[in-house]
């Protein structure tokens, strides 16, 4: 199965590797220098067409959902935390490599308003990724401000801004590099019960797997992230540019929304269910619904009149595997 990290994941990573303990304030934060991906160029609207509702069904599924949830990036927490009045270190990653923090604290048992933080990943390789038999590993550039909320004991909220440039992500065969801004709200009742939202005007995406590589940038984007006892959901809102040439000659753009949040077994990375749509030229679109027998029903709407007029039957493992 092919899965994509999602922007969350990233924030969520950005803020735990302040977590744990620490060491005195007054550090000037690193500069991170953004030199981000280019933006892919606006295209035409896609028309929406049986031919083609199977990659954007693939498109949308593999944007919306991440193997990532906070249990795999708390591993983060626990290693290599900030002793003394260490601010600028280097700190061992949980099986392999290093991230350097720098930044400064005002509370050193956590995060709170007015705090700033810059890491650089150097092979940062986490521990194996839940529901994914593969670690995770880290390379490139953040940068954090908490603008609200602090983070340290239950329950507890805190927002932030953060930058990303160029931030790889390897697991379980893909590479994706993430560049833009956004913020982030992250709301914990306890262990066992999150919600991470990441929002943005632009955010540029690319993924490398089998040796194909393609790039989107999401804009006006919202990716929400549920952890509770019955699994984790996963929710995006966004206008999407992709090169994708599936979609045509110079590849496309959409509109993707979450009409039910997509459901996963944290355990096993079994789909739930849930349900997305996908808007292209002209209100054409295609209602992708997802069952946990691993069944994908296509609802498509090639002339926009609200009525579907064919359905096409995929499944899960079929979706993972599109690029």
């Amino acid at each position: 199965m092919k899965f994509q990290v999602s922007a969350l994941a990233v924030a969520a990573a950005l803020l735990v590797t302040a977590c744990g303990g620490g060491g005195g304030g007054g550090t000037t934060a690193a500069q991170v220098v953004t030199t981000p991906l280019a933006v892919v160029p606006t295209s035409a609207l896609v028309t929406v067409t049986p031919a083609n509702a199977k990659f954007m069904a693939a498109a949308a599924q593999q944007a919306v959902t991440s193997p990532v949830s906070f249990g795999t990036l708390s591993i983060f927490l626990g290693n290599g935390t900030f002793t003394g009045s260490q601010l600028n270190l280097v700190k061992p990653c949980a099986n392999l490599g290093t991230a350097l923090v720098s930044g400064t604290l005002a509370n050193l048992a956590g995060l709170t308003t007015g705090d700033r933080l810059a890491a650089s990943f150097n092979n940062c390789t986490l521990a194996q990724v839940v529901g994914v038999n593969s670690s995770l590993t880290l390379h490139g550039n953040t940068s954090t401000s908490v603008t609200s909320g602090a983070v340290g004991g239950f329950p507890s909220f805190v927002s932030a801004n953060t930058v990303i440039d160029n931030l790889s992500i390897e697991v379980a065969g893909l590479t994706q590099i993430l560049s833009g801004t956004q913020t982030f709200e992250w709301t914990v009742t306890n262990l066992g019960q999150q919600t991470m939202v990441v929002a943005g005007t632009t955010l540029t995406v690319r993924n490398s797997s089998a040796g194909i590589t393609r790039t989107s940038t999401w804009q006006n984007y919202r990716h929400v992230l549920n952890v509770d006892s019955a699994g984790t959901n996963y929710a995006l809102t966004a206008s999407v540019q992709s090169d994708n040439t599936n979609f045509g000659p110079a590849g496309g753009s959409f509109t993707l929304a979450t009409v039910t949040p997509l459901g996963l077994n944290q355990a096993t990375g079994a789909f739930l269910g849930g349900e997305l749509k996908v808007v292209g030229a002209a209100n054409s679109s295609v209602r992708i619904i997802l069952s946990a027998n691993n069944a994908v029903t296509l609802q498509i709407d090639t002339n926009g009149d609200g009525v579907t007029d064919s359905t096409v039957t995929s499944t899960i493992t079929e979706l993972v595997s599109l690029r």
